[in-house]
């Protein structure tokens, strides 16, 4: 951001909250390609990354009298933005996990059952490679539901060190998932 842009954008961010479309048009143009590039780092998805930008905006837009409030508003859109993203990821995830019910209540072609099935396989493998801790959280939050404080008491650590655990945990399974479908697509491209 240049020195100007700087220097106006506490004058932007109040007539937002005050409704004013246009200038929050200018704060989109203005941000939306370094979130992007921002998210689709985290996120190793352009698609998700796009949609998670959106979520974003939408976010600041609905909640837009509290931007006076914001101090570092750059600092404070990079947190919220990691945030929205670590939680699409969370979805995904879970998303993917309760793909394991479909499988007994749908019907389902052979194909799209053994797809199913494999997505299932990565994921198992992925929580198994985890270490021991991470995967006793993981599964904890994942299958039974807890709460950060709920694992912290059970396990006798830090609610931090559970959020810490479930980052590191979905970052590892992500990538293990990322890993088989890549192996996947190389055996079926040279078969």
């Amino acid at each position: 951001m240049d020195k100007q842009a700087y220097q106006q954008l506490p004058q932007l961010l109040t007539a937002i909250a005050k409704g004013n479309q246009q200038a929050f048009k200018q704060l989109v143009e203005h941000y939306s390609d370094r979130l992007g590039h921002f998210i689709a780092a985290i996120t190793k998805d352009p698609g998700l990354a796009e949609e998670v930008v959106q979520d974003v905006f939408l976010k600041i837009w609905l909640t837009r009298e509290s931007l006076c409030n914001v101090q570092n508003f750059q600092s404070w859109l990079f947190v919220i933005s990691k945030n929205q993203a670590i939680n699409a990821l969370r979805k995904a995830i879970t998303i993917e996990y309760s793909l394991e019910e479909d499988i007994s209540t749908q019907a389902q072609s052979h194909e799209q059952l053994l797809e199913k099935e494999r997505r299932l396989s990565l994921l198992d493998s992925a929580i198994a490679s985890l270490p021991a801790q991470q995967k006793k959280v993981f599964l904890l939050s994942r299958r039974h539901g807890r709460t950060y404080k709920q694992i912290a008491q059970e396990m006798n650590i830090s609610p931090h060190t559970v959020k810490k655990y479930l980052q590191l945990a979905t970052t590892h399974i992500i990538k293990h998932i990322e890993a088989g479908a890549t192996l996947t697509f190389f055996y079926f491209f040279l078969k």
